[in-house]
C-alpha cells in the first residue's frame, strides 16, 4: 500500500538538522524514522482521520501516537516551530490567508444610495441575510498584514490577489497557507 507523502526532500533537509539536537536518542532506536513519523502526523492532519485509521505504511498507529504525545510533552513541537522561524530557514515567515463572515444588523439593509449603497459598505446578501466578508492575511495569530472587505456573498478566490498585493514585500516570504475556499 502506497501513501501520499507531503514533505519534499528540500523541506526535510531544512527540518532534519533542527530536529536532530532536540529529539531524544535514549533507549532503543525507533522503528519508524523521524521523517516518516512526521509524515504520518501530517497525513493525519491532512485527512482528519483518527489515530487508529493511520495507514499501515506508517507502522503501528500507537507508536506514532505515543511519539507525538512525548514530543508534545517535551515541547519539541514549539522548539521546532521557533527554530524554523529564524531568518536562516527558507520556510520562515509564512503568510496565512483566510476569510470570515460578519453578519450585519438587520437595519443595515437600508444603506443610503447617495453614499454608495451596499457596495460602499461591503454589504451583500448571503444565505443568512446581509453580511460582510473579511479577507485577511496574517503572519501569525497576532500580526495582520492585509485586510480586504467585500460583500458577504463574494467568494474568497477572486480576492486572493488583492490580499496578496497588500502584503508588504519581504524576501523571506516563500510560503502561503490557506484553506480550499
Amino acid at each position: 500500500m502506497s501513501v501520499r507523502l507531503l514533505l519534499t526532500d528540500e523541506a526535510w533537509a531544512e527540518i532534519a538538522p533542527i530536529l536532530a539536537p532536540i529529539t531524544s536518542r535514549a533507549g532503543s532506536p525507533p522503528v519508524l524514522s523521524d521523517r516518516m513519523c512526521i509524515e504520518a502526523m501530517l497525513s493525519l492532519a491532512r485527512t482528519g482521520t483518527p489515530w487508529r485509521d493511520l495507514p499501515e505504511a506508517f507502522g503501528h498507529w500507537d507508536a506514532v501516537s505515543n511519539r507525538f504525545r512525548r514530543w508534545e510533552r517535551r515541547g519539541l513541537w514549539r522548539q521546532l516551530w521557533e527554530r524554523l522561524q529564524t531568518d536562516a530557514c527558507p520556510l520562515t515567515r509564512p503568510l496565512f490567508i483566510d476569510a470570515t463572515m460578519v453578519r450585519a444588523h438587520q437595519h443595515a439593509a437600508g444603506a443610503l444610495k447617495k453614499n454608495g449603497g451596499h457596495a460602499a459598505q461591503a454589504l451583500g446578501r448571503s444565505r443568512g441575510g446581509w453580511s460582510t466578508k473579511i479577507h485577511a492575511g496574517c503572519r501569525d495569530e497576532r500580526t495582520g498584514v492585509a485586510i480586504v472587505l467585500t460583500a458577504g456573498h463574494c467568494h474568497e478566490s477572486p480576492v486572493f490577489e488583492t490580499v496578496l498585493a497588500q502584503v508588504p514585500p519581504e524576501p523571506s516570504l516563500t510560503h502561503a497557507m490557506m484553506d480550499k475556499g
